[in-house]
């Protein structure tokens, strides 16, 4: 009864696919060649010829449990295709899977393994249709250490057939499980809209934007498929239902969020800046938590109180006893810490008594919330402003080691290290480590060229502010300070459309009669493409390359809101009606709301963007 109950909650608010096409081949894997072993690992080459048209992706292989195989006596407890605890859903046959957390990929980087299993479809998922993808599920109970590890077991859709040379857990997060059932089949399903051309699938575990779990324990976590289908939903009744647009899977960076840590305070005698026994003896103790904690950053503040003269100078010369101290006798870096000498400016308490006085004379630090690299540049550009230009190479080469790599490039384009430039380094170390940060990519050439037109099309547009907030900013310091502020131009009305017509043939010498892709150089060097193009006045241009993104959207290589605005640009040039609805007629005044210019259907606007996975347009006017 408990088996019927759970198969009917998963249908209701979805007609039956029944009547629709299986798109794959042998889905309830009872279809194969001859079992020498039943518990033996087949390599790739065999696998395909066991169980056609199934293939394993180079990870831990699953194994084809069939119901009328006879173990032998030494291998009947070896709990491989164990039918005392779990029988196929269908017919004799099921694919038994596993994970185990504590395996390492062939290169050794990342921890945890799982079978994969993959096919091609009969026919590639057409974009804009809805499919309803489903299989039936059986999952062992796990040791409560790994039992977490069930949420990320899915599939993943590809526009062709994946290899994982290296056997790593493959990343998807858009068809994991919503629902974990121990010890009973249950059907699962996801519903998709394609938006690129998809026509492999694979079953399996996969990483997402968190990691199942990971441990050295050694554990095999079994679970069961069978009954895998395919087919075109047509019937859909209920609106609440899920679909997901769907093309590849991207990573969404995640925020490295330190731990919290506790700062310290210590002491000073009045216009002194010596540190005290007491005072050395509480950053001995904030010493051993930032040793602890390497990535985090801190705010040092200096106080004085009331007495005397020359309270800013006294306030930084308190901070640099207390950072020579923590770098001399501990080894923490002074580029960790942001100095803020407040003199009797915000006081702890008051200066009319003697109590008050010893709380501001004073040095604080505090734990601040900001990633390390941010706070290191700030100091590079400290030591640039102050004209020490050893001290602001070698923080420079620390910050190249510890910022995303997607950031480094953008330290080529900013002007506050312009007198770090003509120098020999600059070319050697900077540039160097920057086109370096590229090699990940199949064409790092190409993905470095293209970037660098995209940074150099943004200056006459947001770019000054990207690189601004590469460092930390105070507003309540910094404001007042002009050498933080980024400017490229003076007069952008007039150079910038000649920069933007220069940009498009440059584009033109880099790609030709092409279109760069996602796979081959990257997301944002990709954009590159789409952004100058755009911004062309020339519809020559547009109707040039429009035909090639396309064609590269459709193999999921390219973004499809690229393509819409593209084409939505090319007709309002044209003085025609947009499509998409991606064109917004400038404001006279800053009051005036942004008004669409017209459609060619305000009725169907927002069922052409669905067909791209586009979100629905809130309001149409």
């Amino acid at each position: 009864m408990l088996k019927s109950l759970l198969t009917l909650s998963l249908f209701l608010g979805i007609e039956t696919c029944s009547k629709a096409q299986n798109l794959l081949q042998n889905g309830d894997f009872e279809t194969h060649g001859r079992l020498d072993c039943i518990n033996c690992p087949m390599f790739g080459y065999k696998f395909s010829a066991v169980i056609p048209p199934w293939k394993t992706i180079n990870g831990s292989y699953p194994f084809v449990c069939d119901c009328q195989y006879k173990k032998e006596a030494a291998a009947a407890n070896d709990g491989i295709c164990d039918f005392r605890k779990v029988s196929p859903h269908s017919g004799c046959n099921m694919m038994e899977f596993e994970y185990t957390p504590s395996c390492m990929d062939q290169n050794h980087k990342t921890r945890g393994c799982s079978a994969y299993l993959g096919t091609k479809l009969l026919q590639a998922l057409e974009i804009g249709k809805v499919y309803e993808i489903s299989l039936w599920l059986y999952i062992l109970p796990s040791p409560p250490s790994d039992s977490a590890y069930t949420q990320y077991i899915g599939i993943n859709l590809y526009p062709d057939a994946v290899r994982n040379p290296s056997g790593k857990l493959l990343e998807s997060a858009a068809f994991h499980l919503d629902t974990v059932i121990f010890g009973h089949w249950y059907r699962v399903k996801w519903l998709v809209r394609p938006v690129c051309n998809l026509q492999f699938l694979v079953l399996g575990v996969f990483r997402g934007h968190d990691d199942p779990p990971v441990n050295l324990k050694g554990h095999h976590n079994r679970f069961y498929i069978d009954d895998v289908a395919i087919r075109e939903a047509t019937g859909i009744k209920d609106a609440s239902l899920a679909i997901t647009p769907y093309c590849r899977f991207s990573k969404k960076e995640k925020e490295e969020i330190p731990e919290e840590i506790d700062g310290t305070i210590c002491f000073f005698n009045s216009n002194d800046s010596l540190l005290s026994p007491l005072a050395m003896a509480a950053l001995d103790s904030f010493a051993l938590r930032a040793a602890a904690n390497p990535s985090t950053a801190f705010i040092i503040v200096g106080r004085t109180d009331s007495i005397g003269s020359q309270h800013k100078s006294l306030s930084f010369a308190r901070i640099k006893s207390a950072l020579d101290y923590l770098k001399e006798t501990h080894g923490v870096h002074r580029f960790r810490f942001l100095p803020i000498g407040l003199g009797t400016d915000n006081p702890l308490a008051v200066n009319t008594t003697e109590a008050g006085r010893q709380q501001n004379r004073s040095v604080q630090i505090q734990q601040m919330d900001c990633p390390l690299h941010m706070m290191v540049y700030r100091n590079v550009l400290l030591h640039v402003f102050a004209g020490e230009k050893p001290e602001a190479f070698k923080l420079l080469n620390i910050w190249l080691n510890l910022v995303p790599d997607r950031k480094k490039i953008l330290a080529l384009f900013d002007p506050r290290l312009d007198a770090l430039k003509s120098d020999p380094k600059w070319k050697a170390v900077v540039i160097k480590k920057v086109r370096e940060s590229y090699r990940t990519q199949q064409q790092p050439a190409l993905s470095f060229a293209l970037d660098s037109l995209g940074l150099e099309d943004q200056k006459c547009r947001l770019l000054n502010r990207y690189v601004e907030n590469m460092q930390v900013y105070l507003a309540d310091t910094d404001s007042t300070d002009r050498r933080w502020n980024v400017s490229y131009f003076s007069d952008t009305s007039y150079l910038c459309p000649i920069r933007d017509e220069a940009h498009v043939q440059a584009l033109i010498n880099l790609i030709g009669n092409d279109w760069p892709k996602i796979s081959e150089v990257g997301e944002r060097p990709t954009k590159t493409a789409f952004l100058v193009v755009s911004h062309t006045g020339d519809t020559a241009i547009i109707v040039r390359y429009l035909p090639l993104l396309k064609q590269r959207c459709q193999a999921g290589e390219a973004e499809w809101i690229h393509f819409a605005t593209l084409s939505d640009r090319m007709l309002v040039h044209r003085g025609l009606p947009q499509r998409y609805g991606t064109q917004y007629q400038p404001p006279s005044s800053a009051s005036e709301k942004l008004r669409l210019f017209p459609l060619q259907n305000a009725a169907m606007v927002n069922e052409w963007r669905k067909e791209l996975g586009l979100e629905p347009l809130l309001s149409i006017e």
